[in-house]
């Protein structure tokens, strides 16, 4: 356990720096933008992410379970089987995305039919739409190649070259925006090289740790797509619930509100989006593990991964959410001053609050995946997702909540999805007690509150007037966050066992 957990721990490391790396890309980037061609054209930056990402739900029906069944037939060895499953998605996933790509070059050619674009924006918000959907094509096509990640346990190699993407991103973006006028598709142009750059090296990882998996098209099989895909098509409409419970934001600021509110909900998105990197730079590292005790069928093992994937992913999330809500306005002032950062606050604090549930459950949810039962799981996401997009439609229309009607709803009906539905469902597919998991919620909450009350408490004492006095605020906060959430979260069991394992370590006495 103490060597996956050295494991975890240097690739959560790694990945956490190239995490820091694109939010200094984008502390960077935001106020260039908005203060050099608007607010408004910020808007567009993530309107065109979340679009391409709207994109992946259709190609995840035959994506998602394909590391699953490539990893497990490499690992029986039945290279044969293995390298049909890999072809199939990889050939399935080049005419796929040409499919997607096509259309949306239709669509770009109408853009401004399609969303409200300012006149002097058309033609930069068609290139950056552009360059993101060919960088959305390359990461389709190439996708497949993380199966070899995945099958040989190489995440901690993976998320070196993660890192360097996001430098070659940083890089082509500094030199693009000091050598020429500033633009928006600056943007996709630097998404697109970082993505070129990591396809290479997610094929490189697979020939060099899984050699015997290969593309060949004699091994394309439709009955191996038609097996992935009758899989994958739940995880599909999964993605299109989440789409309508947090993908349509931007849209319905867009058409129903203005292009300044959608670029402000931009700007406090970034929060949001920081969060979903966190949370899958956290989870990912065990998902190796958890395959690997569900396909020994150790249970005890895998639940012991579990909960303790649980309560460090929300350690994370927890300490965020404090910080937010306690250093949120400083930050704000520091880096957007011109901007309306009162109400970008109060958005990113409303919104964050779907992070702190999706932080207790996200890693627990790869249990569908494991038992290949999405369903129910799928339903009740699609359900909420329509729940959603009506209740903010009226809640616009007839109420002066406007923009913030927007992330409210989110963060009601994914609270009830995540700490409600979801714990009992995972634990009924593990034929484990229907109440195990609400334990570990309810301490993990126990943990975002008190974080959230000490850090807040905190912060009426420092007050931080600078960027690296707000720095040291951040270290100082992290710090403190992690070790309340850790004393609420925690077992006494575990505390005594962590109390044994420093003491140990601070003995210099050998594990």
């Amino acid at each position: 356990m103490n060597r996956n957990v050295k494991k975890i721990t240097f690739t959560v490391a790694v990945t956490g720096g190239g995490f820091v790396l694109s939010y200094l890309i984008t502390l960077f980037l935001t106020p260039f933008i908005t203060e050099s061609v608007g607010t408004d054209a910020y808007g567009f930056v993530s309107l065109a992410k979340n679009t391409a990402q709207y994109a992946t739900y259709i190609t995840a029906a035959l994506n998602t379970f394909a590391a699953r069944f490539i990893s497990v037939e490499y690992h029986k060895k039945d290279f044969d089987k293995a390298n049909t499953y890999f072809s199939s998605t990889y050939y399935g996933d080049l005419a796929l995305g040409s499919i997607i790509l096509t259309a949306v070059l239709i669509m770009i050619l109408h853009i401004d039919s399609v969303f409200r674009v300012p006149g002097h924006l058309v033609h930069d918000v068609q290139l950056l739409f552009l360059f993101v959907f060919i960088k959305f094509w390359i990461q389709t096509i190439f996708s497949v190649n993380e199966a070899g990640v995945f099958t040989a346990n190489v995440l901690h190699i993976s998320s070196i070259f993660h890192l360097i993407s996001y430098i070659v991103e940083g890089t082509v973006l500094i030199v693009l925006f000091s050598v020429f006028p500033p633009n928006v598709y600056f943007v996709g142009i630097a998404l697109l090289a970082a993505a070129c750059f990591e396809a290479a090296a997610m094929v490189w990882i697979r020939k060099k740790y899984t050699p015997k998996l290969k593309a060949d098209l004699r091994h394309f099989d439709l009955k191996a797509v038609k097996n992935l895909v009758g899989n994958g098509i739940w995880q599909s409409l999964i993605s299109l619930g989440s789409f309508l419970n947090s993908g349509l934001d931007l849209i319905v600021c867009n058409r129903m509100l203005s292009a300044l509110l959608m670029g402000k909900l931009a700007i406090s998105e970034n929060i949001s989006l920081i969060f979903k990197s966190l949370l899958t730079m956290v989870a990912r590292p065990f998902n190796p593990y958890y395959l690997k005790d569900y396909a020994d069928h150790d249970m005890d093992r895998l639940l012991r991964h579990m909960v303790f994937a649980m309560k460090f992913s929300s350690m994370f999330t927890n300490t965020c959410f404090a910080g937010i809500t306690a250093l949120g306005m400083t930050f704000y002032r520091l880096w957007i001053p011109a901007q309306d950062i009162d109400t970008i606050w109060k958005l990113t604090v409303i919104s964050s609050l779907t992070a702190v549930s999706s932080g207790i459950i996200t890693p627990a949810l790869y249990a569908y995946t494991l038992t290949l039962k999405k369903k129910i799981p799928c339903a009740l996401t699609l359900m909420s997702g329509v729940l959603n997009v009506i209740s903010m439609y009226f809640l616009i229309r007839y109420t002066s909540l406007g923009v913030y009607a927007v992330v409210w709803t989110t963060a009601v009906l994914m609270a009830i999805i995540n700490l409600g539905v979801h714990p009992y469902y995972i634990a009924k597919v593990l034929d484990l007690p229907r109440g195990m998991f609400y334990p570990v919620i309810i301490r993990c909450l126990a943990g975002c509150a008190a974080v959230t009350a000490v850090l807040y408490a905190a912060s009426r004492l420092v007050r931080p007037s600078g960027w690296l006095t707000f720095a040291a605020a951040v270290i100082i906060f992290g710090c403190l966050g992690f070790l309340v959430h850790l004393l609420c979260a925690l077992t006494p069991e575990e505390k005594k066992m962590a109390l044994g394992y420093i003491g140990r370590k601070s003995g210099g006495q050998k594990k």
